[in-house]
């Protein structure tokens, strides 16, 4: 497996999610691997069998190729203003604008 080795500070909520530690030394710091999924750092402890991690790698693969995660990109869906008083085709018209 691939080791993507980062350090980060350790906070209440967990290891802080930005891009490793930058300025004065933290109090508290630890070693996270970017490139191993939760999935496998239960096998390897022994919590999911085999099974159950494939098919959950199957899962993560099926919502990242169907792209249901949130977007992190542009959105070129039409804007609509709602000072226009317009409010555009209704679904039924819609359907029909389509044929």
């Amino acid at each position: 497996m691939k080791r993507e080795l980062v350090e980060r500070e350790l906070t209440p909520e967990g290891p802080s999610r930005g891009q490793g530690i930058k300025g004065p030394r933290p109090s508290r710091t630890v070693t996270v691997n970017l490139a191993e999924s939760p999935l496998a750092w239960l096998h390897a402890r022994g919590h999911l069998s085999d099974q159950l991690r494939d098919a959950g790698e199957a899962l993560r693969a099926d919502y990242e190729r169907g792209q249901l995660s949130a977007s992190i990109t542009m959105r070129w869906d039409a804007v609509r203003v709602k000072s226009t008083g317009e409010r555009g085709l209704s679904p039924n018209e819609r359907q029909i604008a389509a044929r």
